[in-house]
């Protein structure tokens, strides 16, 4: 701490740590001390709050701007062809790395991960665009009846009961259909 700021502490402030910053000039400003002089804050716990509270209102922003909507898999049947006209399997993945493939919100990388897949699962594709697969796939148990058939005439968003979302088809091998 120079000379100055000690004297200018010494002077204005003897019983409290200076939260000082100097200017060109040479002169020391202490900046919570103006904010309490001009009756903005009554004390530092209310500077703390205040500025806790201006953190967590831009975080919540910034996130409201980042969320994208989810896009629902859809699936439909003409009463011939099922509503899901393939069954794939995830291969590819670098066992060296995360070995798992990332299934999506939506099409595409800028939409949340909801769930993983590991190699080896199968899945229903039943939607896509192009490069991502809209797919189903049952949450734990593999013989689950995932109730695609339910779905006769207009594309309707998929509901249950298995999962679904979107994944990439660099990481999916059709096996069926």
């Amino acid at each position: 701490m120079g000379t100055r700021e000690n004297a200018y502490k010494k002077r204005r402030f003897p019983n409290q740590s200076p939260c000082l910053n100097g200017t060109d000039d040479g002169i020391w400003i202490r900046e919570d001390t103006i904010m309490f002089e001009a009756g903005f804050i009554r004390s530092r716990g209310a500077c703390a709050a205040l500025a806790l509270l201006f953190l967590c209102a831009s975080l919540a922003a910034a996130k409201a701007e980042s969320a994208t909507p989810s896009v629902p898999v859809t699936a439909s049947s003409d009463g011939i062809m099922d509503a899901c006209n393939s069954v794939g399997r995830v291969t590819g993945l670098d066992p060296k790395g995360d070995n798992f493939l990332s299934v999506r919100s939506g099409p595409g990388g800028k939409y949340t991960e909801i769930a993983r897949l590991a190699s080896g699962a199968d899945i229903f594709i039943c939607d896509e665009r192009s490069p991502w697969l809209g797919v189903i796939y049952p949450a734990d148990d593999a013989t689950v009846d995932c109730g695609t058939d339910a779905y006769s005439g207009e594309a309707k968003p998929y509901t249950g009961p298995c999962r679904s979302g979107w994944i990439h088809q660099k990481f999916v091998q059709v096996i069926a259909g």
